[in-house]
């Protein structure tokens, strides 16, 4: 039997299922615990403020606590909201979560999930940048 549901249902429904096979799992970021977003709905009242958990409008911060999260030990699921912000990451993205393991020489895990979203510029236009045309434009050169 078929059905089709929507890509952030199915977000939702993946994260459902990562959350109640694995304690260890953890989903934090930008608005997660709001009832309003799709790929999250629902999961703070199944799981808790615990494992579910609203992080601030500091992408910088919360991205480097996934990898905090993870080093010790956690799953992280790290949801940033909009792709835009996560440029402003970067440190955490490509040399903290990135590189940890191999700087370790496999001594140290980063076992967790990033996940962003990419808004259509139709719908709100400040925020509809695209990291892979931004990578091309600095590849290029």
């Amino acid at each position: 039997m078929t059905r089709e549901i929507t890509y952030a249902e199915a977000i939702c429904e993946a994260q459902k299922i990562a959350l109640r096979n694995d304690p260890d799992v953890i989903l934090f970021g930008e608005n997660v615990a709001a009832p309003w977003r799709p790929a999250t709905k629902g999961l703070k009242d199944m799981f808790g403020k615990e494992r579910v958990r609203d992080a601030p409008i500091t992408e910088t911060a919360f991205i480097g606590a996934g990898v905090g999260a993870a080093i010790a030990g956690a799953k992280p699921i790290v949801e940033l909201m909009l792709v835009d912000f996560s440029l402003v990451a970067m440190d955490q993205i490509l040399n903290q979560m990135a590189k940890t393991t191999y700087m370790t020489g496999g001594n140290v895990n980063v076992p967790w999930f990033y996940e962003l979203s990419m808004v259509p510029a139709a719908v709100e236009q400040p925020h509809t940048a695209s990291v892979s045309t931004a990578c091309m434009l600095i590849c290029r050169g």
